[in-house]
């Protein structure tokens, strides 16, 4: 028995992928991969099913569900269930697949935040059938995780930074500018590994999981779904010409949004520069140390630089350059607090939300428009138009009076 842990980390396709999962769960499971139903329940669950399994495995017992994200599709069952209960389900539902032979995939983005908590570590060796361990004695059994790089590199920092300004949750969403964004979430390392895959995957490799690492810029110069990616050459589906046989022809992006950055083409070079910097940080533990249980797919733009040659990052380091950048270029926004420039890119255009140029490795053009510059003018001349406006009809008015009288 596999079980296949998706983790994204989030804005590299993954609510694509468990979109993917969902809507063809019948077929995965005929094929020997159960996308598992919600805690005591039948059937299987919706895309967004697992997000709560992350805090259950970490042991925390909400409260009347104080704890629980609604946005859950299997929320009710986890507010109706103790923890105890629900790993009691899932740790029948893999004893029972290890039995029947029978493979597991699970997908949610709140695992990014295993590395910073690894008690969940401990949740998942509980409910795993191999005796407290990850994986069985043979190694023929155990966790695989799959973790996805995105390419350009800086088009996951974008990516992520639309999400957080124009996410659907007010408490939340971040109101400013790219820069001031940058100074703010990275100065001081509050982004955590949710732009730093490679970290996210060393976290799991060092728990002795497998893992696969996909280089999403290859997947997209072979014209590849990052969905059929996985499907095909990780969990080994049945496929022609690299697509799922007999999927759902749905393959839709919900989730894309229109980035709005204000750095320069130098700044987003910088920026670059550095996450490949950061990147390199775990060449050798991938390569040399780990190099037996982990696999790179289509790998292409990932450490296409020589990372002998490269002063490598931690990520400490690089947050901390980029978040001087943010700051550098934003500062504290100014007198109104905002210094938006709107970027005509593409970066979410393909499949896995990039479009780098790989014949001259450069970023795709930007057109940048300092908005805030041609909102404050406008509004001046506006303002003006108005002032002469109302003084004209103001002198017309009397003048008609004094005619009158």
């Amino acid at each position: 028995m596999r079980l296949l842990l998706l983790p994204g980390p989030p804005k590299t396709a993954s609510t694509h992928v468990q979109r993917f999962l969902s809507r063809n769960a019948v077929l995965f499971e005929q094929n020997g991969w159960l996308w598992p139903p919600c805690p005591n329940s039948e059937g299987y669950a919706s895309f967004k099913g697992f997000t709560n399994l992350f805090t259950t495995l970490l042991g925390v017992d909400c409260d009347r569900g104080s704890c629980l994200n609604q946005a859950d599709r299997c929320y009710k069952s986890y507010l109706r269930s103790s923890v105890h209960d629900i790993k009691l389900f899932y740790k029948n539902l893999l004893h029972n697949a290890l039995h029947a032979n029978q493979n597991v995939v699970i997908g949610s983005e709140y695992f990014v935040a295993a590395a910073e908590n690894p008690a969940v570590f401990d949740g998942l060796r509980e409910i795993l059938p191999f005796n407290g361990s990850l994986a069985s004695d043979d190694g023929e059994h155990g966790l695989e995780v799959v973790v996805n790089v995105r390419m350009p590199r800086i088009s996951h920092l974008v990516s992520t930074y639309s999400q957080n300004s124009q996410g659907p949750y007010r408490e939340s969403k971040f109101f400013g500018s790219f820069s001031q964004w940058l100074c703010k979430y990275y100065i001081d390392g509050r982004q955590s590994f949710i732009v730093d895959p490679l970290g996210l995957a060393k976290a799991f490799s060092e728990r002795g999981a497998n893992v696969t690492i996909i280089d999403m810029g290859g997947v997209r110069k072979e014209d590849i779904d990052v969905a059929d990616a996985l499907a095909c050459d990780v969990m080994g589906m049945p496929c022609l010409d690299h697509k799922v046989i007999g999927v759902s022809p749905q393959r839709n992006r919900d989730n894309r949004k229109r980035s709005i950055i204000d750095t320069s083409f130098e700044d987003n070079e910088q920026l670059t520069n550095i996450l490949e910097a950061m990147d390199c940080h775990y060449f050798d533990f991938f390569t040399k140390t780990r190099r037996e249980n982990t696999k790179f797919m289509f790998q292409s733009d990932l450490f296409r630089n020589n990372c002998d040659k490269i002063k490598s990052m931690s990520q400490e380091e690089a947050y901390k350059m980029i978040g001087e950048i943010g700051c550098r270029v934003g500062g504290d926004g100014g007198l109104f607090g905002y210094d938006l420039g709107y970027v005509k890119d593409k970066f979410d255009q393909n499949v896995d939300g990039s479009t780098w140029n790989s014949r001259n490795q450069q970023l795709p053009s930007i057109y940048i428009l300092n908005s805030s510059l041609h909102f404050y003018t406008f509004s001046l001349l506006s303002c003006i138009l108005l002032y002469w406006i109302s003084h004209r009809c103001k002198s017309k008015c009397l003048q008609v009076l004094d005619d009158y009288y």
